[in-house]
């Protein structure tokens, strides 16, 4: 594979910049840089493989994020990573091939939100939330969903509504919650209708409770 062999490339340079053997100081700023890249990539042996690699260059924070070859990044690291990368790593994950690996970077932005540091980066955070709610996985539609409500942003509001419609009932009670949690009024008459059709009672019981933390406690007609 193409990505693999360069990150195999990137560690053959590595061990030439460890023996002298290479100028070190520019040739070690581009490895990294395209080593970071390559963290966030679809294949699962190419951010294990990469990370190792950076390891080697002397960044070793990257692989207790990634510490098997063919498993899931780490939560626990990811989730405690002091590191502002990491904040750019997940949202690129959120695009990777296993809904596995989405719904997990998903989850993380949900609980790493304030670790924006910038509008630019947190609407970007929540432009790819939006889209994973219309994920064919159902699962990393609702974890999308808990986040986008965890992030109480406003801009995300037509996209939990339109999801008040899924076809999982666990979506559709993952959207009222987010509903709730962003707050806003305009939620209320689709809330409202809801409650007017054959639905689910768990999805009843959050539509409830949506409508009860909206501003002014909107009640059904």
């Amino acid at each position: 594979r193409v990505r693999l062999a360069a990150v195999h490339g990137c560690d053959r340079l590595a061990d030439e910049i460890i023996r002298g053997e290479a100028d070190g100081s520019d040739l070690r700023g581009e490895a990294m840089e395209a080593l970071m890249g390559l963290l966030s990539d679809s294949d699962r042996p190419v951010r294990h493989a990469a990370a190792a690699a950076l390891g080697r260059l002397g960044d070793r924070h990257w692989q207790a994020a990634f510490p098997q070859r063919d498993g899931p990044p780490s939560f626990e690291a990811l989730s405690e990573s002091p590191r502002p990368e990491v904040l750019t790593l997940l949202i690129d994950l959120l695009t990777v091939a296993l809904p596995e690996d989405r719904r997990l970077a998903a989850q993380l932005l949900g609980l790493n939100r304030l670790n924006a540091t910038s509008w630019t980066l947190s609407e970007r955070a929540c432009a790819g939330l939006r889209v994973l709610a219309r994920d064919p996985d159902a699962t990393v539609r609702v974890q999308a969903l808990h986040s986008l409500g965890e992030g109480r942003d406003a801009g995300s509001l037509a996209t939990v509504i339109g999801s008040l419609a899924d076809s999982s009932t666990k979506v559709r009670h993952a959207a009222a919650l987010a509903a709730g949690k962003i707050g806003d009024p305009r939620a209320q008459q689709v809330l409202v209708r809801v409650l007017t059709r054959r639905e689910d009672v768990t999805v009843q019981a959050a539509v409830c409770a949506a409508l009860h933390r909206l501003p002014g406690r909107a009640r059904s007609p």
